[in-house]
């Protein structure tokens, strides 16, 4: 991974929008598939703790490029990973709409809440119509433009699909 997908994966950690049961799984994923894992991974496939997680993380991107590296402030990228769980179908648009709501107001965030509550208000004034949820969800694309492609360098490295997949059996589990 590079130095910016560990950074990346260190904040979505810290944020919380990555879970620990997530990075644990993914962690364990690697050492199956691996002869020789890196010392870092087993580090973290044992840290229960998303402050220490990412700090291992952050320690790694660190060592890579012999620079201080620091935990971003995540809100727009917990947005903009809520809004990939919605687009594979993880999530209505109703309820990304209450969790990006939720996020904006816990964290310091670049959008707004009133936006996403104007969008909220907006599809069930219209009976949830699915034109009105396509043409919010063609907006936001667009609004997260740069959002959704930073996550999608880290989905290079830390496929976001398996983790999607391990948050579903989580999600069905509970």
């Amino acid at each position: 991974m590079s130095p910016d997908q560990l950074v990346t994966l260190a904040s979505l950690v810290h944020s919380g929008s990555i879970g620990v049961p997530c990075y644990i799984a993914w962690c364990d994923e690697l050492i199956r598939e691996e002869s020789a894992p890196p010392a870092w991974v087993l580090e973290l496939s044992i840290e229960r703790t998303p402050r220490k997680a990412a700090e291992i993380l952050l320690a790694q991107a660190n060592y890579v490029m012999s620079e201080r590296w620091y935990i971003l402030e995540t809100s727009h990228l917990a947005s903009a990973y809520e809004f990939l769980r919605y687009r594979s179908h993880r999530m209505s648009w109703e309820d990304f709409l209450r969790t990006a709501i939720r996020i904006s107001h816990t964290k310091y965030s670049v959008w707004p809440t009133s936006d996403f509550e104007r969008f909220l208000e907006a599809y069930v004034e219209n009976e949830f119509a699915s034109s009105v949820e396509y043409a919010q969800a063609k907006h936001l694309e667009q609004v997260l433009d740069e959002e959704l492609h930073e996550l999608a360098c880290l989905d290079a490295a830390f496929p976001l699909e398996p983790l999607r997949k391990i948050e579903a059996g989580m999600d069905a589990a509970t």
